[in-house]
C-alpha cells in the first residue's frame, strides 16, 4: 500500500479534523494541493472514495471518465464511492462523475469485506502460481 500515491489538502483536512496546524506532509497551499491531486487523478486506473464527502466530491470532479490502456484502447475508469449517506453518492454522480458506482454502507464494514476478498484473491493467485511452477518442474 505504500506505493499508492496520496495527497492531503489542508483546507479539506482542517474542515474534517479541525486541526490547529497542518499534519505532516499536508499541502497548505490550496492551489498547489489541487495540482497535486490532479497529477494523481490523471494517472488513476481505478478510484475508491471512502467516507469523506468533501474529498470524494473534489476527487471525483478531477477524475477522467475514461482511461487509455497501453494498447491504445479506452475504457471507463472504475470509480467506487462508499459512504453511509446516499447524499454523498448522489452528489458525486450529479456533479459529473457518471461512472461512479455507489455503495451505501458503513465504511468499516466495506473495508473489512474488501480486505477479506483481496486476501482470498492473493491466496488463490499464489496457489495457482505454485501449481504452475510444480507442473513445469515435473514436465
Amino acid at each position: 500500500m505504500s506505493q499508492v500515491p496520496a495527497s492531503l489538502d489542508s483546507h479539506l483536512t482542517r474542515r474534517l479534523i479541525r486541526d490547529d496546524g497542518p499534519l505532516p506532509e499536508v499541502i497548505t497551499d490550496t492551489l498547489a494541493a489541487q495540482d497535486a491531486m490532479k497529477r494523481h487523478t490523471t494517472r488513476a486506473t481505478m478510484a475508491v472514495l471512502i467516507a469523506t464527502a468533501l474529498h470524494a466530491i473534489a476527487t471525483g470532479n478531477m477524475l477522467p471518465a475514461f482511461v487509455t490502456e497501453k494498447d491504445g484502447s479506452m475504457r471507463e475508469l472504475p470509480t467506487i464511492c462508499v459512504d453511509s449517506s446516499e447524499f454523498v453518492v448522489s452528489k458525486l454522480k450529479d456533479r459529473g462523475t457518471h461512472q461512479a458506482f455507489g455503495v451505501v454502507t458503513n465504511a468499516q464494514d466495506f473495508m473489512h469485506i474488501l480486505r477479506l476478498y483481496v486476501e482470498r484473491e492473493l491466496t488463490e493467485r499464489k496457489a495457482a502460481e505454485t501449481a504452475r511452477q510444480a507442473s513445469r518442474a515435473t514436465a
